[in-house]
């Protein structure tokens, strides 16, 4: 989801028994690409990013594909399945948790919670607390839900 532009993507290939019409076979995409965010070279049937992508794109593209040699034209699907990007850092709610804790609170006992978002979707979006001062750690546990 963060490939730059003119990045590959995949390459289309094709034959043609006629050994004449083997320099002069042209690809094209037929449908699919209806945001145009793929170009495909004309001459070497290459799938790159184009200029014209959008920053979030779908998770699935399915791309209809063409060949001709100038008489007879061939047809092909494409399916493109676009990886998720880390755009975001998690977010906690607030800067700062100040807590008055009891000598006599029991172990185990919930002391405060501290909760983070994460603009991010599917695995990227998912939030681990843990507990990264050494003196605090050996004190106290922190679960999932922070």
């Amino acid at each position: 989801e963060l490939a730059p532009r003119g990045h590959f993507v995949t390459c289309v290939q094709a034959s043609d028994e006629d050994s004449s019409d083997a320099g002069r076979l042209r690809y094209s995409i037929l449908s699919g690409n209806d945001h145009m965010n793929f170009v495909m070279n004309n001459n070497r049937g290459i799938i790159t990013l184009s200029n014209h992508r959008k920053q979030r794109m779908d998770p699935v593209y399915n791309l209809n594909v063409s060949v001709s040699d100038g008489i007879f034209t061939s047809t092909a699907q494409v399916h493109i399945r676009v990886l998720g990007a880390n755009l975001y850092s998690p977010v906690f709610s607030s800067n700062l948790y100040v807590v008055d804790l009891r000598e006599t609170s029991a172990i185990g006992s919930k002391v405060t919670q501290a909760i983070a978002t994460d603009g991010d979707s599917g695995d990227y979006g998912n939030i681990k607390y843990h507990i990264v001062n050494d003196f605090a750690r050996n004190r106290f546990s922190i679960d999932s839900s922070g």
